[in-house]
């Protein structure tokens, strides 16, 4: 898993002081999703409006603006690693709402058809990182696999 995790942005001036604790549990999935959609570096159209409307309609949300979400992870997204910000996001996830979480990042990666092997990794970082079982992964994935099949989007 020394792929995308482990490096820092190519903008990165890393200092051993930055670290990242997302404010709360919607912080917390703001993070792990916008890392996963940005997982090339960049974020389609497509991805970044799969997210915000996967988000946005959340019950948990109500009340909350996505924007200071968003600033509260660019503000660290260049001196600490994508695996870091997932890992330390991961903690402030309640687990009855890991599954929902999972199912949403799957969603936004799968906005093009298909996963990369890349994104794959990723996946199951973040399932290792939430703590959920193979057959919950498992299912999701085929899932939306199925449902995705066919998309065509050029990134």
């Amino acid at each position: 898993m020394n792929l995308f995790y482990n490096q820092p942005s190519p903008l990165a001036t890393r200092t051993a002081s930055v670290t990242y604790s997302p404010s709360n549990e919607q912080a917390a999935w703001f993070a792990i999703a916008y890392t996963a959609a940005t997982i090339h570096g960049y974020i389609s159209e497509e991805a970044r409006e799969a997210l915000c409307k996967m988000l946005a309609s959340k019950q948990m949300y109500r009340g909350h603006e996505l924007v200071d979400y968003f600033k509260e992870v660019w503000k660290v997204r260049d001196q600490v690693s994508p695996k870091e910000i997932i890992r330390q996001a991961a903690k402030r996830i309640n687990q009855e709402h890991a599954p929902t979480l999972f199912c949403i990042i799957t969603d936004i990666l799968l906005t093009k058809g298909y996963l990369t092997k890349q994104e794959e990794n990723l996946l199951d970082y973040i399932s290792v990182m939430l703590s959920l079982d193979t057959k919950t992964t498992n299912t999701i994935l085929e899932v939306l696999l199925t449902k995705n099949k066919g998309n065509y989007i050029e990134w």
